[in-house]
């Protein structure tokens, strides 16, 4: 099986996330990859899509967004594709992971997760849409 890949269309329904882990799950065990991979990838996917869910379109439309991960050349890439609002997550200051839970500001998580967990992550926005990509080296 030459560069596996998974491909997965989700809409901005918080339900989808369960779609999703599961993808991740079976896609993670076909290509026997580490359990802690698997565990990486799902934390950052989740944080990820639960933001375009969240903020990517400001009304209350249906909308479909796309998400690949797939297996190249002794790395794990993914890319996540939506044509939501402009945003380059990247640009987002980091959180502040040392004050008091009270005291923290609400957001940030997926980006520190993704830049904490992550080998390599890249944003550009083609046309209408947000592209994200990223990717752990497998050892």
């Amino acid at each position: 099986m030459s560069n596996p890949q998974l491909s997965i269309v989700l809409t901005n329904n918080i339900s989808e996330l369960k779609k999703l882990s599961a993808a991740i799950d079976d896609f993670g065990a076909q290509l026997e990859l580490p359990p802690a991979v698997i565990f990486k990838f799902n934390l950052v996917m989740d944080e990820l899509v639960t933001n375009v869910i969240s903020y990517a379109y400001p009304h209350d439309e249906q909308h479909e967004f796309s998400l690949r991960l797939w297996q190249e050349d002794g790395w794990l890439r993914a890319e996540l594709r939506d044509q939501g609002l402009p945003f380059n997550p990247l640009e987002f200051p980091p959180p502040d992971t040392k004050a008091a839970l009270e005291d923290r500001v609400i957001g940030g998580l997926g980006v520190h997760f993704l830049k904490e967990m992550m080998d390599i992550y890249a944003y550009q926005r083609d046309g209408v849409w947000n592209c994200l990509t990223f990717g752990k080296k497998l050892s």
